[in-house]
């Protein structure tokens, strides 16, 4: 399992893509089966990007951030993708 750490888009550039295109870039460099994250459960923007793209809540780590905010650990499988990203470039 592979974890991003950070991920972080300014606010003047947020809503392009950007954040989405910095995902799938991470998500290619993980060598595992699976990739997780951790985001603040506050961050609503971030949640419905990483939902949208196949992540789901496993976890809460209650007062995970300095200020006491919830995090909410998120994983996704990468075995379906990296499967056809294989049979595509054989």
């Amino acid at each position: 399992i592979g974890w991003i750490i950070t991920l972080g888009v300014q606010p003047a550039h947020q809503q392009r893509g950007v954040g989405l295109a910095l995902l799938l870039r991470a998500e290619q460099r993980v060598k595992g089966s699976a990739v997780r994250l951790t985001v603040r459960e506050s961050n609503t923007p971030a949640i419905i990007l990483y939902r949208h793209t196949g992540y789901d809540v496993i976890d809460h780590k209650y007062g995970y951030y300095r200020d006491r905010e919830t995090g909410l650990i998120m994983e996704k499988s990468l075995e379906s993708e990296k499967a056809i990203s294989q049979s595509e470039n054989p």
